[in-house]
């Protein structure tokens, strides 16, 4: 079942290769769908008889022009057969939902114009009841049948006996010959939103179903990388279909030829409720032994939002005790401060957050140990990306209670992932990291917990990091990661390798257990 269809730079066609469109805007949430299959519309033009005829003719076309509401034209001299079958019909139009005029209507065989629609005011205009132009308004879903009538033409009869240009009737273009093979080129872009956060930056598999004119269907299915793709589509067809399946979401788009615009980008993918984290379990594995590390539980509000995280640890005995609990506060919807707590519910530390009028952080305030730290934050577009992620920079200035060095950290974020950070203090401490991702879901970003550093601010699950220090360097860094996930995109464990940053030698892992 089609659940969202977004479509970026689309444009309609009046009808079937209408020279001109109709361009629909992009909704900006999601919300609401510009190509509802209710907007599709298809007729046919239809002849009672012929003036003067009583056996039916075969071997007949028609060359038809139309115009839209307003006047403009958007077909031009379009060619279409016209068979008898009690009575004689056009072949089938596209079209989208609206009101067009039938500015030209001549009936053809081997380029020779035997009947015509007159135009109104022309000298044969009383040889029909209804002269063009002739309304075709297309309101109803039903396909539409719309009765049209010709008078003949002859031998000695001219164009401009029934309104058209003079000489036009010696000037027949034959018009082009279809390729049945040609190809129109269009982007396709995936997006899954899981809760509030949109994936566009993920590589997915799209089943790509195409109908030929005959209602024959051929099925393949196409690979895409992170982002938008180009897919080349048979020009003939009568229909396609786009199917995608992500993370237990399934989506479809479906779309008539005159709905297909070359180089347009079609936005399509489905969206669930993201899980919730109620436990995390580590454990730290030195020389092969497993010894239990921390325990968080995660506990949630009626709204679902998170409302506290609680952390236990190991005594010497091996007996859990509560090291912290950390309290989330909100206002209008928006964490607004974070309060933490020790083993005997003394209160150790607070951070504060406040935004900006679009919704981004814009301050924090850490306190801790009778200091604080404070951080302000600023935005910066770094053009580029593949969508609502939008690749962009965030510097954040740090200033320190106890000490008299100011601090700046510039993050790169790409993808929706930061892909780079780099650290540098007034007293010279100096941190670079490069850090690479996969595309599984971190299930710590739908916590939309703030911190200091960002630490959740990436959609995607870290695998990779290189890091360069001057002055502070830390004792231990990771090295690798290797995730375990779930059929749903989840991670379901992790294993983090960390070495000695001195010597490089391996020190120990950490194994990390989610449960939701």
């Amino acid at each position: 079942m089609r659940k969202e269809l977004f479509i970026s730079t689309v444009l309609f066609f009046g009808l079937a290769l209408f020279g001109a469109c109709k361009k629909v805007e992009a909704p900006g949430g999601g919300g609401g769908n510009p190509q509802e299959p209710d907007l599709k519309r298809s007729f046919q033009l239809v002849l009672g008889g012929l003036p003067g005829e009583t056996v039916p003719r075969t071997g007949l076309s028609v060359l038809v022009s139309i115009t839209n509401a307003q006047g403009d034209t958007i077909v031009k001299n379009k060619r279409l057969s016209l068979k008898h079958d009690q009575q004689y019909f056009t072949d089938t139009l596209l079209s989208v939902k609206g009101n067009y005029n039938i500015s030209k209507f001549w009936i053809l065989q081997n380029n020779e114009v035997l009947f015509v629609t007159p135009i109104t005011g022309s000298s044969r205009a009383q040889a029909v009841t209804a002269p063009l132009p002739v309304q075709v308004s297309l309101v109803s879903a039903d396909h539409k049948l719309q009765h049209i009538e010709v008078a003949r033409v002859g031998a000695y009869d001219k164009s401009e006996d029934f309104g058209y240009a003079p000489g036009e009737f010696g000037k027949i273009d034959p018009g082009p010959v279809e390729d049945p093979n040609a190809l129109i080129s269009i982007w396709v872009h995936p997006l899954i939103r899981i809760g509030d956060v949109v994936y566009d930056s993920i590589p997915a598999t799209i089943t790509v179903q195409t109908w030929d004119k005959a209602g024959q269907m051929t099925s393949r299915n196409a690979v895409f990388s992170a982002g938008r793709n180009k897919i080349d589509l048979l020009r003939s067809a009568s229909k396609y279909k786009f199917r995608i399946e992500k993370w237990g979401t399934v989506d479809e788009m479906e779309l008539i030829p005159a709905q297909v615009q070359a180089g347009a980008v079609y936005v399509f993918g489905g969206s669930k409720q993201a899980k919730k984290l109620s436990e995390v379990l580590t454990y730290k594995i030195v020389q092969g032994v497993s010894t239990p590390h921390t325990r968080l539980l995660y506990n949630y509000n009626t709204d679902g939002k998170i409302a506290e995280i609680l952390t236990f640890k190991k005594m010497a005995d091996n007996s859990n005790y509560l090291a912290l609990k950390e309290k989330i506060n909100y206002d209008m919807g928006r964490v607004e401060s974070i309060s933490r707590y020790d083993e005997e519910a003394a209160k150790t530390g607070s951070t504060h957050f406040s935004y900006l009028a679009d919704g981004k952080l814009h301050q924090m305030i850490d306190y801790q140990g009778g200091h604080h730290i404070s951080a302000e934050l600023s935005y910066t577009a770094a053009g580029g990306g593949s969508g609502i992620s939008g690749d962009h920079l965030v510097s954040i200035k740090y200033a320190y209670s106890e000490h008299q060095y100011t601090a700046v950290s510039n993050l790169s974020i790409r993808g929706g992932n930061m892909i780079e950070s780099l650290y540098s203090a007034t007293n010279g401490d100096y941190a670079k990291g490069l850090y690479t991702y996969d595309f599984g879901i971190n299930p710590y970003i739908h916590l939309k917990l703030p911190d200091l550093y960002l630490s959740n601010y990436s959609k995607h699950n870290r695998t990779a990091e290189q890091n360069e220090y001057f002055k502070a360097y830390p004792i231990v860094e990771a090295y690798d990661y290797d995730y375990t996930y779930g059929t749903d995109g989840y991670p379901v464990e992790l294993i983090v390798k960390y070495k000695t940053y001195l010597t490089g030698a391996h020190a120990y892992d950490i194994r990390t257990v989610f449960k939701y």
